[in-house]
């Protein structure tokens, strides 16, 4: 009697082996955008909470990441743009938003690999953005770049709107 395995056993282990593959590389894929996610969140609101700071102090928001009594992690250039592995994140004055009325602003975290933001051919370009108004409400959106479908997958458990700032 002889021991061992035949080639086509091993064949079909391969071939489930290649199905699982197949279908867990997708959501490890989505698991890893959603941390990254995480990752921006948690940097917006640090933002959010050292704007509230300074507003209370000076009566206004400000644009100038400098000003604000918070260390973040990453590189702050001159125009106040913290860029860190994974985003580049910018503070502007809404434009579109209620929060504008009010004089609120807004924190852009657009998604980037070394450096260099995410162009819309890529299927993991996105922005998120954290509006945060003068009385205090906070909004959280997630916007797709080109044809990328990542909101989808990023945004619900966050508590994400999907779409921008209107």
């Amino acid at each position: 009697m002889r021991k061992g395995f035949t080639l086509i056993e091993l064949l079909v282990v391969v071939l489930i082996i290649g199905i699982l593959a197949a279908v867990a590389l997708p959501q490890y894929t989505k698991a890893v955008e959603k941390s990254r996610t995480a990752e921006a969140l948690t940097l917006m609101g640090d933002l959010a909470t050292a704007q509230r700071i300074y507003q209370m102090t000076t009566g206004n928001f400000t644009k100038d990441l400098n000003a604000l009594d918070i260390e973040m992690p990453g590189i702050s250039d001159v125009s106040g743009v913290l860029k860190t592995k994974n985003y580049i994140i910018t503070v502007t004055k809404p434009t579109t938003t209620s929060a504008a009325a009010s004089g609120g602003f807004t924190v852009k975290a657009e998604r980037a690999i070394n450096n260099e933001v995410l162009t819309s051919s890529s299927a993991q370009a996105y922005t998120l953005y954290l509006t945060l108004a003068e009385n205090g409400v906070i909004e959280r959106y997630c916007q797709n770049v080109g044809n990328g479908k990542i909101c989808e997958s990023v945004a619900g458990s966050n508590g994400i709107q999907i779409g921008s700032p209107s």
